[in-house]
């Protein structure tokens, strides 16, 4: 460690809390950006690892950071769900039942509500979750009820036009709107899939004017998704 100098260690950066982070105890180096690393022993290493901060409400998954909120016996992103991965199809604009596919509404990555997914890639999400979320699943209609039950104003923010909400419970629902080979309804509406099925169809919560309820809705309709952590 001696004649190095100033060091600078990585960390997670979540935006939600001005200069709250994790130390990375193996990537400590001389300059505060990503140039000439330098890695030392163990000693700052034990220091860098002593001064963690580790984070009680996010998760990453994906690379991304998202706020989590408890909600009675469950754990819910607080966010709607961004990932993204070489099997999901970005921006295609015909839609499928068979392709996983997702969009941003409007093509807007800048936006905060999430991406939109077709229930093909929900599923592949479920299918794939110890890899790509570990400790959480895609929600059941059963599990996306507790959530409905709770009424409109205790989940919505104030991103809807019509009959925003209190949000008290914190589970931030957006009016993320949908895609069904056109973007629709941002500000008005949105849905949250589920794994569940009824037939050829897909259960939701629809959340819509007074209401937040469970229906059905075609595998092609690309809404947003909440991951659940498992219990």
């Amino acid at each position: 460690m001696n004649g190095i100098g100033k060091v600078y260690t990585t960390r997670i950066q979540y935006p939600h809390f001005s200069g709250l982070g994790v130390y990375d105890p193996n990537k400590v180096f001389t300059k505060p950006d990503e140039n000439g690393k330098v890695y030392v022993d163990d000693v700052l290493s034990s220091i860098c690892k002593a001064n963690e901060v580790p984070p009680k409400d996010y998760v990453v998954i994906g690379g991304k950071t998202y706020k989590i909120v408890t909600i009675g016996s469950q754990t819910w992103l607080a966010e709607n769900l961004e990932y993204l991965d070489d099997n999901i199809v970005l921006g295609n604009d015909d839609v499928s039942s068979t392709v996983a596919q997702a969009n941003w509404f409007a093509n807007n990555q800048s936006s905060s509500y999430g991406l939109l997914y077709n229930y093909t890639a929900v599923k592949y999400i479920e299918d794939n979750k110890s890899t790509i979320c570990p400790g959480w699943h895609v929600p059941t209609e059963n599990e996306l009820k507790v959530i409905a039950d709770l009424g409109y104003t205790a989940v919505r923010d104030d991103s809807w036009t019509n009959y925003p909400g209190d949000n008290s419970s914190g589970f931030t629902l957006k009016a993320a709107g949908q895609f069904t080979g056109t973007f629709s309804n941002k500000g008005l509406s949105t849905g949250l899939l589920s794994i569940s099925t009824m037939g050829d169809l897909a259960r939701r919560l629809n959340s819509v004017n007074l209401t937040n309820e469970i229906s059905s809705t075609t595998k092609t309709v690309q809404l947003s998704l909440r991951l659940i952590k498992d219990s």
